[in-house]
């Protein structure tokens, strides 16, 4: 392993080849490169870690906020269903005309 990390920068697209055999095998050269340097490692302790970032919701000011515009019906829908309707009317007259001769 070379100390000074100069890898192959590859694609993001190429495949990984990482197995934890090859992962294992990076870990013994590491220990040995650590073993042989003359400037030893100084341990931290422990990170105490990092809590949650709070929800989105808590961080938005309710007066502030995007309110989306909704236009009605779009024209196309709204033929539609106008076709529809007098349709339905039709077929409803011509149901009370048949009840009517038939009643």
């Amino acid at each position: 392993m070379n100390p000074f990390n100069r890898e192959t920068i590859t694609p993001s697209f190429v495949k990984c080849n990482r197995t934890p055999s090859s992962r294992e095998a990076q870990a013994r050269e590491l220990a040995q490169a650590l073993a042989g340097c003359t400037i030893k490692p100084t341990v931290v302790p422990g990170f105490p870690g990092v809590a949650p970032r709070p929800l989105r919701s808590s961080r938005v000011d309710p007066e502030t906020r995007l309110v989306r515009k909704h236009y009605g019906i779009p024209a196309g829908i709204a033929r539609d269903l106008e076709r529809e309707q007098k349709e339905a009317a039709q077929i409803r007259a011509m149901v009370e005309s048949l009840e009517v001769q038939h009643g």
